[in-house]
């Protein structure tokens, strides 16, 4: 077991030393990619502090706590965005393209091999930058950093960051059999926007929708409030975990089980 995950890791670092090395031949277009987004982000920031104002409460939260958990959000997306590239992909540039037949001629796990070909590493510079926000809301609004709500924060961005990304392998998986150019799980970058606001600021379908269906609420919403004390339990903590663990393991199992019904385009 602990030379196949050092087989992993060094595989895993010889891409981001691949990607590294591109991202330096073509610099103009990680600084144009890393603007659009950071532009976007500010736009969206600049929408909250027009809209809510400093002194008004909505629904139990102040204006730094909505930045604060926008902010806090946007690392977890971040991180989503930099290994979900090839799951987007998938249908479109490697089904119907027969790319696929490349990645199953190696001697590695073929679900791997997607997300390293795939990393967006222009999105670290959001990533930074979505940091240093969290942080600055984070002292506005006295978030007290002891040991036990730093290690909150880091185990929620792992967890949210593994809903996500096990969603979207369970709905990519079906690519295999759906003949479709577009990825299944699109519509999960469209309804993103959704974990950046707290869940009490939508109706009650929404709600029920991105608890118990789409399970975004797990993602930042459940574990911010709990941080700033909004009567949330910690047992949030447990099934949040929990999903995190089931959605990531069968989007695995699923993933492996239709690839066996891959046909190469040669074939068909």
């Amino acid at each position: 077991m602990d030379s196949e995950i050092r087989y992993y890791t060094t595989i895993f670092m010889e891409y981001i030393k691949i990607k590294f090395r591109k991202l330096k031949r073509a610099k103009n277009m990680v600084y144009i990619s890393s603007l659009q987004t950071l532009v976007f982000q500010l736009m969206n920031l600049i929408l909250i502090f027009t809209v809510y104002k400093n002194d008004i409460i909505i629904n139990g939260w102040s204006q730094y706590e909505l930045l604060f958990l926008f902010s806090y959000t946007s690392i977890i997306l971040d991180i989503y965005y930099i290994f979900s590239g090839g799951l987007f992909t998938l249908p479109y540039m490697y089904i119907h393209r027969g790319k696929f037949d490349k990645l199953l001629a190696y001697p590695f796990n073929t679900l791997s091999l997607l997300i390293f070909e795939n990393i967006s590493l222009y999105r670290l510079i959001p990533l930074i930058f979505n940091i240093a926000l969290t942080i600055i809301f984070g002292i506005m609004i006295h978030v007290k950093l002891n040991i036990l709500s730093l290690f909150l924060m880091f185990w929620n961005i792992i967890t949210g960051f593994l809903i996500l990304f096990g969603l979207t392998i369970i709905l990519t998986s079906f690519s295999f059999v759906m003949k479709t150019r577009q990825s299944p799980a699109s519509f999960l970058t469209l309804i993103t926007g959704f974990a950046k606001y707290p869940l009490s600021f939508f109706d009650k379908f929404i709600q029920i929708l991105l608890t118990y269906f789409i399970p975004y609420a797990y993602i930042s919403y459940l574990p911010i409030s709990f941080i700033l004390n909004k009567n949330v339990k910690i047992n949030y903590l447990c099934i949040s975990t929990l999903l995190a663990i089931i959605l990531f393991l069968t989007g695995i199992i699923l993933f492996q089980i239709f690839t066996e019904k891959y046909r190469s385009v040669g074939s068909n």
